[in-house]
């Protein structure tokens, strides 16, 4: 076979000579490149975060028992809260036993995350009130929670039963670190809609902060100081109150 003319590279003070191709180099090449776009291409799936059952429960001891503006117990209670979390739905039990009357209830709440970013959520809480004028009240509420600064958290919730009314809250939370305590400050704005009351207006404004140590992977002690204060005659302002909580969850 007569062979064409070599071709010649020339680089930098340096040259050398590439060959032809031969006739069965030319046939494997282009074998190489049909079975190349016969085969097909695998894609690898896209790893999915595994559900798993999450469990968590808390034993808080407070000086007083205020929530949403209003004081349930002037004095000590001890409140307990077991959560159970699969995927968006949860499940959190609520108790709290003290000596004063109207500081002892039982609290069952469902909630469903509608998306994690933002955290869409909605739930139904059903109250079970011991020793008390009301003996229950049942509630429903829709959310959302923005992964930002401050956390800025807004809570819409009417109550169908006892309440027959509504209440809007407004909550800021920062956290940060020193070592390895976590601290976190917090302000909640309320606004009362005839909520246990005749009234619409501004409920209430609540200030927190807290430090939490952890004893474990799963277990933390996190003592609370806080401050509520009441822009209604209706209900008395909570003022200052501390406590200590002890939490556990699920790794």
């Amino acid at each position: 076979m007569k062979l064409k003319k070599p071709i010649t590279f020339v680089g930098i003070g340096v040259s050398f000579i590439k060959p032809p191709l031969l006739a069965e180099d030319i046939i494997k090449k282009a074998d190489e490149i049909f079975l190349e776009n016969l085969t097909p291409k695998i894609e690898q799936p896209i790893e999915q975060e595994e559900s798993k059952l999450e469990i968590s429960l808390k034993t808080d001891i407070l000086t007083k028992y205020v929530g949403r503006g209003i004081i349930f117990a002037d004095n000590p209670v001890i409140q307990q809260t077991a959560g159970l979390s699969y995927d968006n739905l949860s499940v959190i039990l609520f108790g709290s036993l003290g000596k004063e009357r109207g500081s002892t209830e039982l609290d069952g709440t469902i909630e469903y995350s509608l998306s994690k970013s933002p955290n869409l959520f909605a739930g139904y809480t059903f109250y079970k009130l011991i020793n008390q004028n009301l003996e229950k009240t049942q509630e429903v509420y829709v959310g959302i929670g923005i992964d930002t600064s401050l956390n800025p958290n807004l809570v819409l919730i009417h109550d169908f039963d006892g309440g027959k009314g509504d209440y809007i809250k407004l909550s800021l939370n920062e956290a940060f670190k020193v070592k390895d305590i976590n601290l976190s400050a917090g302000l909640a704005v309320g606004y009362n809609n005839h909520y246990f009351r005749k009234d619409s207006g501004l409920g209430n404004i609540d200030f927190n902060i807290s430090a939490s140590v952890p004893i474990s992977k799963a277990i933390t002690l996190t003592p609370t100081l806080n401050y509520s204060h009441s822009f209604t005659d209706d209900f008395k302002s909570g003022g200052f109150y501390g406590g200590m909580s002890l939490a556990y969850e699920s790794e």
